[in-house]
């Protein structure tokens, strides 16, 4: 089905389907989490992919082991808490593993936004049911202040990442995660709706078409691929039923155009919230980084972007290798 109309491709129907990969992936993930041993009065959650149950064969596993405020900080106390984590490395995914409590998971959130985006995908997985609620319930807390605050840094990290990937409308190798209209700029989204900045319209057809692309990207090169190369997009684009790479492309760029659409009237909205005086105030286009421009509140890619700029985007070399 086509993620984004409804409609039923012709695909490859030999191929297992991208949903299909993601969900059986997600659900041996699980499996293995959850067979790991939690201290008592902990709890082990989910972030990231897995918390979005987006996970690939190639993703990494996210979790985070938090413990209470009041957890004994003795040799046995730090040898439990640390055979959580041997038996999370000695399995067979790569794991992403971290230790914190609510009150250090609060200020990760506001002191890194990527980082902060993934514990707003907090998923309770074993241990202490409780404690993974009260932490989610702080951690949006403080995102929720943190966004009334700072808006003008969470908006910085965004537009830096366009600058540094280009946006998914105009590249011959968009990057399906990092790139402007990608999945982290629906997770930016998000994540504004969720300080009660603005709404999130239903993309939900733009992001099934981008981690369909990603999943069998990411199967196809055998590693956490993000920059969809040419000779990559031949076989997805006939597995994901297209007539050629020309037509997945502007299925790409569609769905990164709709989303992108949606970021800029979601920062738009959330200016209008914010009190006067803050970087995005006033009529004044204003220039915020190469080639991205605040024209009344309104943050966009400016089409007039110096030369040296686009040559340095050129991608002979993926930065991700």
């Amino acid at each position: 089905m086509d993620p984004i109309s409804g409609t039923q491709p012709v695909g490859d129907t030999a191929a297992p389907a991208p949903a299909d990969i993601r969900r059986h992936t997600v659900a041996a993930a699980m499996d293995f989490v959850r067979a790991v041993t939690v201290p008592p009065g902990c709890a082990l959650a989910a972030t990231g992919s897995l918390a979005r149950a987006e996970m690939t064969p190639y993703s990494d596993i996210d979790v985070m082991l938090i413990r209470p405020e009041n957890f004994p900080r003795s040799a046995s106390g730090d040898q439990q808490l640390a055979a959580v984590g041997y038996a999370l490395w000695d399995g067979p995914w790569r794991v992403d593993h971290s230790v914190r409590t609510p009150a250090e998971a609060v200020a990760v959130t506001i002191e890194d936004a990527t980082a902060g985006f993934a514990l707003l995908d907090l998923v309770h997985i074993s241990g202490d049911k409780a404690l993974t609620a009260a932490t989610r319930t702080a951690v949006l807390a403080a995102w929720r202040r943190h966004c009334a605050k700072h808006f003008q840094q969470v908006t910085d990290t965004a537009i830096a990442r366009w600058a540094r990937s280009g946006s998914l409308v105009t590249m011959t190798r968009p990057d399906i995660k990092h790139g402007r209209g990608g999945l982290r700029d629906h997770e930016f989204l998000r994540a504004l709706s969720l300080a009660n900045l603005c709404d999130t319209p239903d993309l939900s057809g733009q992001r099934r078409l981008l981690l369909d692309v990603r999943t069998l990207l990411h199967v196809a090169t055998r590693r956490s691929r993000e920059i969809l190369d040419p000779e990559f997009a031949v076989d997805i684009a006939r597995q994901l039923g297209y007539a050629d790479r020309y037509e997945l492309a502007a299925a790409i760029a569609q769905a990164g155009r709709d989303i992108d659409k949606a970021v800029a009237q979601g920062l738009l909205t959330a200016r209008s919230l914010l009190p006067r005086g803050s970087v995005f105030s006033g009529k004044r286009r204003q220039r915020l980084d190469v080639g991205v421009v605040d024209a009344g509140g309104y943050v966009t890619i400016t089409d007039k972007i110096p030369a040296e700029a686009k040559n340095s985007r050129a991608r002979d070399v993926d930065p991700d290798i």
